[in-house]
């Protein structure tokens, strides 16, 4: 189908596909067909929409910084990751969903670049609708199928989509890729930030490509952002198809390929919350070695279980001794207190959660918000003064969450053994 989308304002998008709707066989006359049919033709614009903003940030930022001498392959690495993993995966699923594609792709390696506002614009008839009071660009609207193809290109034959369920339960397994990606995000935003406030000259590259028109205003961290919405964005493209097919056999693949998305985006979460889990840990870490003799150094991230919980600044006594202001972070399974210097950290000591036990200390005209750490075994213990009630509230919420949860480990442990005393 080589029809152009026509001139038209985002209200009349609808009338244009009722349009073609008309003279269909009864087998797409069929509203829920029809539905079907749109949300597929969606899915495909969109992904080669997708694959365009991928070849971007490759064309245009990638392969240039990775030639420029002033970047280390280590920044590079730390700014794109695995991008050229993720591009070759979606121009796979695009040519498996579309076999067009390929073709045409081959044909006109131009053709899937991401269109540019001003083309947008002109596609949809231009004017006010793209600029707020401020002359603001708008954001595109969620459901348009015609700004997704790159303009003056032919269509993509939706009419001949193999089962969408089917490929993707095929290819769910290669989106773990997302995982190495997603969790090196926050990495990539603090390396760019960094060296553009190191290098002019960088930062100078960085706002050259933004103003290129196949940009269409939007920076480097706009397209990188664009991996972690889009692979959210499966489910909703199979909870809409299952809302609108009648094939019981599509059916079942399409609710299989939604469970087992769900399932690979679950684990990309937990990869990148333990990724950044592990950084935190680091970079608590090495605030706390700086002043420290080898072998004297804190090691924190040698437990693999191990999860960053808080941090904030408190007031400390140990063993009756005077308080002292502290700077603590709390992990799964303990609290670190250090010395608060004008250039950074003096470690002074750690409290373990498992062997403690914490007792409320009511307030007095002395002290209010007070928290008392007894050692279970010990003659040791910690008073915590907290600023507020409200502050000492919310860290005793945390405090006590994690000190059950080592109770709870230890009354199981002793039931097994009595259990196994008979």
């Amino acid at each position: 189908d080589n029809e152009r989308m026509p001139t038209a304002k985002f209200e009349e998008i609808g009338n244009f596909w009722k349009q073609k709707d008309q003279g269909l066989p009864s087998t797409l006359a069929d509203p829920k067909a029809n539905s079907t049919r749109k949300i597929s033709s969606e899915l495909l614009h969109t992904e080669e929409s997708y694959i365009g903003d991928l070849a971007l940030l490759v064309e245009e930022y990638l392969c240039p910084l990775r030639s420029d001498s002033r970047l280390s392959p280590s920044d590079v690495l730390d700014i794109f990751s695995n991008l050229e993993d993720l591009l070759a995966l979606h121009r796979r699923l695009l040519s498996t969903l579309s076999p067009s594609y390929e073709a045409r792709a081959s044909e006109n390696p131009g053709l899937f670049k991401a269109p540019s506002t001003s083309a947008l614009k002109a596609s949809m008839g231009g004017g006010s609708r793209w600029t707020n009071a401020n002359n603001s660009r708008l954001p595109l609207p969620k459901r348009q199928f015609a700004t997704a193809l790159p303009l003056g290109s032919p269509r993509i034959d939706s009419s001949h989509v193999p089962s969408i369920g089917l490929v993707f339960l095929d290819m769910a397994d290669s989106f773990l890729v997302y995982s190495l990606f997603c969790s090196n995000y926050a990495k990539a935003m603090r390396t760019i930030a960094d060296l553009c406030k190191r290098n002019p000259d960088i930062n100078a590259f960085f706002l050259s490509v933004k103003k290129k028109p196949r940009s269409r205003q939007l920076d480097c961290s706009s397209f990188l952002i664009k991996p972690i919405q889009r692979l959210c964005q499966y489910p909703l493209f199979f909870k809409e198809l299952l809302k609108n097919t009648s094939d019981e056999t599509e059916l079942a693949n399409l609710q299989k390929a939604k469970d087992k998305m769900e399932e690979i985006i679950n684990a990309v979460n937990e990869a990148k919350r333990i990724a950044e889990n592990r950084e935190k840990v680091l970079s608590v870490q090495l605030s706390l070695n700086s002043e420290l003799t080898p072998g004297q150094e804190i090691i924190l991230v040698d437990d693999l279980g191990r999860r960053f919980r808080k941090e904030g600044k408190v007031r400390i006594s140990e063993d009756g001794g005077p308080l002292k202001k502290r700077k603590i972070f709390l992990f799964s399974d303990q609290c670190i207190y250090a010395k608060i210097r004008r250039n950074g950290l003096g470690y002074k000591g750690r409290v373990h959660l498992d062997r403690i036990r914490l007792l409320d200390i009511s307030d007095t005209q002395e002290m209010k918000n007070v928290t008392e750490f007894r050692h279970k075994t010990e003659e040791k213990k910690w008073l915590m003064v907290f600023d507020s009630f409200e502050v000492k509230k919310v860290w005793m919420v945390e405090f006590k969450s994690i000190v059950n949860s080592f109770q709870k480990k230890e009354f199981l442990l002793l039931q097994q053994a009595k259990k196994g005393s008979f």
